[in-house]
């Protein structure tokens, strides 16, 4: 979900709010006037764009949600159901709904509205209301630390930021067993596939060593086109963490490769290949070790460290801020919700026909 996901569904719901149907045609005249919407006669009057008035726990016909004195009707539900992604509950739709609601009359309680462009207004108020409170006002700098440290706590981000030093290659690999290292050890036919490979491997290695490929992605174009002379031979793309100075039996990390493995990559330098094909459990490999990541030891206390942080995850706090502001004005406002009535609420229109139906 982008940066505003939440402030673009409470704009496309508000139309289920105060009704976004298209025009009728304007049959030709002279001189266009163009004159100010109509309110329904049901309309509340301190909500220009609502479609009818209410009271929390007089229900009537239709009604599937009380907000604040203001209808959220059954049709409203449908129609806005049918623009909802597929599979999105009632309850879900009923939500947005009166979050839109709730964004709209806190807009419209700031002084935004137009009785002139009434249907536009309202969405654009809810936006505006958005963007001014969770965009304009909120930029990286001011996420809290609380966020920050949440974030940098996460594994894989704090993996990007302390980390031991970090290998990546692109290998061609012969296997003959994928899944434990173990397990495939302990096989007898997985061991007689991987001696067989053995001269299809050293042929391979010998021809890549003639004319080494100068980058990863050339190493793999090429394995790809030499799919017929090698046909149990592919390219591979493989990353892993080490600490050369420790020993392979004291590394740390899920993604620590087998000790043949990771030992001949460890002595290889950047843009090089494997000198003759490792054997592994799997099989054989002739890797390239296409870039090696020094170690990098970086703490909150590093103001680039926040930086990079905080743009990272100013959207979803953003988001979450938008969605815990909807929550407080659900609370401050009379809402009414007849959770009871959704279901035969959101069905009755395809019961009854399969007519377009549009909000007013």
């Amino acid at each position: 979900m982008n940066a505003f996901a939440t402030a673009t569904l409470a704009c496309t719901i508000a139309c289920g709010v105060i009704g976004c149907a298209a025009p009728a045609p304007v049959a030709e005249r002279p001189s266009l006037t163009v004159a100010p919407p109509q309110l329904p006669a049901a309309g509340h009057p301190h909500r220009p764009w609502a479609v009818g008035a209410c009271k929390p726990g007089v229900v009537a016909p239709d009604l599937v949600a009380c907000v604040d004195g203001v209808t959220i009707t059954g049709r409203q539900l449908r129609a806005t159901q049918r623009h909802m992604a597929a599979g999105t509950p009632v309850r879900a739709t009923l939500q947005a709904l009166v979050d839109a609601e709730l964004l709209a009359a806190a807009a419209h309680a700031a002084g935004g509205w137009n009785h002139e462009l009434a249907h536009l207004h309202a969405q654009a108020m809810v936006a505006r209301l958005l963007r001014r409170s969770h965009e304009e006002r909120f930029g990286p700098d001011q996420i809290s630390l609380a966020d920050l440290t949440y974030a940098f706590r996460q594994p894989a981000v704090h993996e990007k930021f302390s980390h031991v030093a970090a290998y990546g290659t692109t290998e061609a690999q012969c296997l003959c067993c994928q899944g434990d290292a173990r397990e495939c050890e302990a096989r007898e036919d997985v061991r007689a596939c991987i001696d067989k490979l053995e001269p299809q491997a050293e042929r391979l290695a010998q021809r890549l060593a003639i004319d080494p490929p100068a980058t990863g992605l050339e190493m793999t174009a090429r394995l790809a086109s030499w799919a017929d002379a090698f046909p149990n031979c592919t390219g591979a793309h493989v990353d892993f963490y080490y600490d050369p100075s420790k020993p392979y039996e004291r590394q740390k990390g899920y993604d620590l490769m087998v000790k043949p493995y990771a030992l001949a990559v460890v002595a290889l330098q950047p843009g090089t290949l494997a000198a003759v094909p490792i054997r592994t459990p799997f099989g054989w490999h002739v890797p390239r070790l296409d870039r090696l990541t020094p170690a990098r030891r970086a703490t909150l206390d590093d103001p680039a460290v926040r930086r990079e942080i905080a743009e990272n995850v100013v959207d979803g706090v953003r988001e979450r801020d938008a969605s815990l502001s909807a929550m407080a004005l659900l609370h401050e406002a009379g809402v009414a919700l007849y959770f009871d009535r959704l279901e035969p609420a959101a069905h009755l229109g395809a019961a009854q026909g399969s007519g377009e139906e549009t909000l007013h």
